[in-house]
C-alpha cells in the first residue's frame, strides 16, 4: 500500500474520531456509561470544576482523544455509585449521598477526578467524624477515671466483690455515657483491627447490638442490661463486673473472654459459647442455658445462684466448677 493511501486512511480515521468527540461534547446532552450505568448530563455541568479531569474531557477546549463508545455513550471505567455523588455535586455544589456510602471511597474518586473543592469538603467531613469519636472515647475514659479513682489496687484480685460492683453500677450509672448501636458501629468502622477498643463503663441498655463484632474490647463495668446481644462476638474481650442481666445472648461468641463477676440474671444464654472463658463470681440467677451452651475449658469458680440443672449443663460441656 502506498504512503499516500496510508495517510488518507489515517486522516479519515482521525476525522471520524473528531466527529465522535464533537458529537458528544458540543451538544447540550451527553450520554455517559460509567461502570455499566448510563448517565445523562451536559458539557456545561461536566465543565463546572476547572482543572478537573472532567473539565479536560468535556469542555470546549477539550483535547479528549479516542473515547470508548458503547451504545452511543462515552464509557468511563469508574464506580457509578461514587460518580452519581460527584455528578450531583457538580449540578448543585452540595455534597449529597445516600446513608451507608463509603466516604473514604468517595474521597478517592474525588481525587481521581481532581475536583479539589469536593476533596476538601469530604476531608473536612471525615475529620469532624474522627474528632467526635475521639471526644466520645475520651469522655468515657475521663468518667471512668473519676468514677473509680478511689478504689484500691487489689480489688480486681479479691473474691466475693460481685455485690459491691453491682451496687457501684446502680448508683453510678447516671454518670455513665450512653451509647447507641449507630454510634458504636461508627466507632467500630473507624477502628483498626489491631487496636483494642476502650469502652469500659459504657451504658447501652435495651439496645440492639446483635451480630456486632466487639472482640478484643475493654468493656469492664459496662451496663448492657436488656440489650439484644444475640450472635454478637466478644472473643478476647473483657466484660468483667458488667451488668448483662436480661440480655438476649443466644449464640453469642464469648470464647476466651473475661467475664469475671458479671451479672447474668435472667439472661438468655442458650447456644452461647464460653470456651476457655473466665466466669469466676458470675451470677446465673434465672439464666437460661441449654445443651448448645458451651463451656469447654471455662473457669467458673465461686459462681452464685446456679441451679443443679445449670451445673449439669456446665459440667457436661467441659466447664470447671469449684
Amino acid at each position: 500500500m502506498s504512503n499516500n493511501n496510508e495517510n488518507e486512511i489515517k486522516i479519515e480515521i482521525e476525522d471520524q474520531i473528531n466527529n465522535n468527540i464533537n458529537k458528544y461534547t458540543n451538544e447540550s446532552l451527553i450520554k455517559l456509561n460509567v461502570g455499566g450505568v448510563v448517565f445523562y448530563t451536559t458539557s456545561t455541568t461536566l465543565s463546572l470544576s476547572k482543572n478537573s479531569m472532567l473539565y479536560a474531557m468535556f469542555s470546549k477546549e477539550s483535547k479528549f482523544n479516542n473515547p470508548v463508545i458503547i451504545d452511543d455513550a462515552i464509557f468511563i471505567d469508574r464506580d457509578p455509585v461514587y460518580f452519581r455523588v460527584i455528578l450531583n455535586y457538580l449540578r448543585t455544589n452540595k455534597l449529597i449521598f445516600d446513608k451507608g456510602i463509603n466516604k473514604r471511597g468517595l474521597l478517592e474518586e474525588a481525587r481521581y477526578f481532581c475536583i479539589e473543592s469536593l476533596v476538601e469538603m469530604i476531608e473536612l467531613l471525615l475529620s469532624n467524624e474522627t474528632n467526635q469519636d475521639e471526644i466520645f472515647l475520651k469522655s468515657i475514659d475521663e468518667q471512668n477515671e473519676n468514677l473509680y479513682e478511689d478504689e484500691e489496687e487489689n480489688l480486681d484480685q479479691e473474691e466475693g466483690l460481685m455485690e459491691y460492683y453491682r451496687k457501684q453500677l446502680n448508683h453510678k450509672n447516671k454518670k455513665r455515657t450512653d451509647i447507641s448501636r449507630a454510634h458504636l458501629v461508627k466507632i467500630l468502622s473507624a477502628s483498626s483491627i489491631e487496636s483494642r477498643l476502650r469502652l469500659q463503663g459504657i451504658r447501652a441498655q435495651n439496645q440492639d447490638l446483635s451480630n456486632l463484632d466487639l472482640g478484643n474490647s475493654n468493656l469492664q463495668m459496662s451496663n448492657l442490661s436488656g440489650s439484644n446481644l444475640s450472635f454478637a462476638t466478644f472473643v478476647d474481650s473483657n466484660l468483667g463486673k458488667s451488668d448483662l442481666s436480661y440480655t438476649d445472648m443466644r449464640w453469642a461468641n464469648c470464647n476466651q473472654a473475661s467475664l469475671i463477676s458479671v451479672d447474668f440474671t435472667g439472661a438468655d444464654l442458650r447456644g452461647a459459647r464460653f470456651c476457655h472463658t473466665h466466669l469466676n463470681g458470675a451470677n446465673f440467677k434465672n439464666a437460661k442455658l441449654n445443651e448448645q451452651t458451651k463451656f469447654n475449658g471455662a473457669m467458673l469458680r465461686n459462681c452464685v445462684n446456679l441451679t443443679d440443672e445449670q451445673k449439669l449443663i456446665i459440667k457436661t460441656s467441659g466447664g470447671t466448677l469449684t
